[in-house]
């Protein structure tokens, strides 16, 4: 089905549920059930990725910031110090 007001987002949202499953399937080979448990780090992986059309990730382009790892929270890195500028 295509939305007759924004017919190109459908293979913009194709698109990137492709680029998840196949990342979903490299994680997980034969266990399959296990899908869930991955599903958050696929997830996260994907925003943090930069993709080719924009140059940027959708999570800088989302909140106009960087993400930075939870190691990063805790620990003194340069990434932490120039965020909390």
């Amino acid at each position: 089905m295509t939305s007759v007001e924004h017919p190109q987002t459908n293979g913009e949202a194709d698109a990137a549920n492709k680029i998840i499953l196949t990342e979903l399937k490299k994680r997980l080979g034969t266990t399959k059930g296990r899908w869930t448990e991955e599903l958050l780090e696929v997830l996260w992986a994907y925003r943090c990725t930069p993709h080719f059309s924009t140059g940027e990730t959708p999570y800088n382009l989302t909140y106009e910031m960087n993400a930075m790892l939870l190691i990063e929270v805790g620990e003194p890195t340069i990434h932490k110090q120039l965020a909390d500028f």
